[in-house]
């Protein structure tokens, strides 16, 4: 490696971001977006009905969000890659008792506990937050990389984890999975990772000294950019926060909704498991576009109004879904829930950091996690509604709901005004 990048004319925040990005395709890939691809496997093996098994990714999502401030408080204290480190490592433990496990209970312990604590503590606040850390000017563009990494998992691993499926057994499927989270997201990480610019004597953005006011101030996502950093119980005052909570909380139940639902409800309409596999993939693939796209128009245009275009995309998708009986109107769902969440999870983190400041960003989005868990019963409630009603029309006219209620929320926010004055 350049040895130049390490001084203080150099600029490691690339290779930061590479090695965040691999770690969010395997980390991403491996514990989140695989769920629904082991869930009829799980199901048909042990007899559970799919509201059942599908609890677990309610309460790794619950646990996720619940664990979000103290994650906060662990990121801004030891830095981000000690949290990545030590949280990928409890989540390769969750992945090697699903290898194992008999019981529901043990299900429930690996994914939802084990997989929940490792996927929130070295996950998306750890990786934000470096690219909060590492860039000003482009912040939008480097969280769009780093978010869109752990969307491009989903298409690339999906499909290798439906064939290890099929050719080699669910079993065996996450032992493989043990082993390259452990490589991908915890040793490579360890290795190339620093916290910020200043543990080597260099800038965001990879600014001279000179140039220094320019970028140690605020985010420049598209004129949004607060004077001075919120505390967090300055931040939890404003109304704009609350309204992120609620944007962030729509996108978490409609999400968890198709994770959980959509291989087993595509199957449903007689689409194929590989087909089905491919479209959840796509979903990830999309979603990866969505946020690169967002990042480079939010250099230039108005973040609020590229957010509200992503929202309406869900709103559209979730329209299609409902009326959904073939596979071309599965891929054009897909694809349009796909563009218009990446768009809008890039729209509501940078306004996070746009709004409050980076200062104290990893516990500010810490306390917009945790009031957003109600978001997370999309899935088991989507289940339920499944295994009374055989058919997931009404969880689906729920998500269209969830994506209004969104869309609204985005329209009424507005900058907030710093009323403490103090640093």
């Amino acid at each position: 490696m350049d040895l130049r990048l390490f001084g203080k004319e150099g600029f490691y925040g690339w290779i930061v971001l590479a090695a965040a990005g691999v770690l969010g395709i395997v980390g991403g890939g491996g514990m989140f977006y695989s769920f629904g691809a082991f869930l009829p496997s799980i199901c048909k093996e042990f007899g559970w009905s799919r509201g059942l098994v599908s609890g677990a990714l309610a309460m790794f999502i619950i646990i996720v969000s619940l664990s979000a401030p103290a994650v906060g408080f662990f990121v801004s204290k030891y830095g981000p890659r000690m949290a990545l480190v030590v949280g990928n490592t409890v989540g390769v433990a969750g992945l090697l008792l699903l290898a194992v496990h008999k019981q529901i209970w043990q299900f429930y312990t690996a994914y939802g506990v084990l997989i929940g604590l490792g996927v929130g503590l070295g996950g998306f606040i750890a990786v934000t937050a470096l690219a909060n850390n590492w860039f000003r000017k482009k912040a939008p563009l480097a969280m769009g990389i780093v978010v869109g990494a752990i969307g491009f998992g989903g298409i690339v691993m999906i499909p290798v984890i439906v064939y290890m499926i099929e050719n080699m057994g669910w079993r065996r499927a996450y032992m493989v999975l043990a082993g390259l989270v452990f490589l991908f997201a915890v040793v490579i990480p360890g290795l190339l990772i620093r916290n910020k610019p200043e543990d080597l004597g260099q800038r965001p953005d990879g600014a001279l000294l000179s140039e220094a006011s320019q970028v140690d101030g605020t985010p420049q996502a598209a004129g949004h950019a607060t004077p001075a950093d919120f505390s967090v119980k300055e931040a939890l005052r404003t109304r704009a926060l609350w309204l992120l909570v609620i944007a962030n909380t729509s996108i978490i139940f409609l999400l968890t909704i198709l994770m959980a639902h959509q291989v087993a409800f595509l199957q449903g309409i007689g689409i194929s498991a590989a087909v089905a596999g491919m479209l959840l993939g796509l979903i990830s693939g999309t979603s990866t576009l969505g946020n690169l796209l967002m990042g480079f128009l939010a250099l230039k245009f108005n973040l609020k109004n590229l957010s509200l275009a992503g929202f309406f995309l869900m709103f559209l998708s979730a329209v299609l879904l409902i009326f959904t009986a073939s596979l071309p109107m599965a891929v054009a769902y897909t694809v349009l829930f796909g563009f218009g969440y990446g768009m809008s999870w890039i729209g509501i983190t940078s306004f996070v950091a746009a709004y409050f400041g980076p200062k104290n960003y990893p516990q500010i989005y810490g306390n917009v996690m945790i009031f957003s868990a109600i978001g997370n019963f999309g899935a088991p409630l989507a289940g339920i509604i499944f295994d009374m009603m055989k058919s997931y029309h009404i969880a689906f006219i729920a998500g269209l709901v969830a994506a209004i209620a969104g869309f609204a929320a985005m329209v009424f926010m507005k900058q907030p005004v710093r009323l403490s004055g103090k640093g």
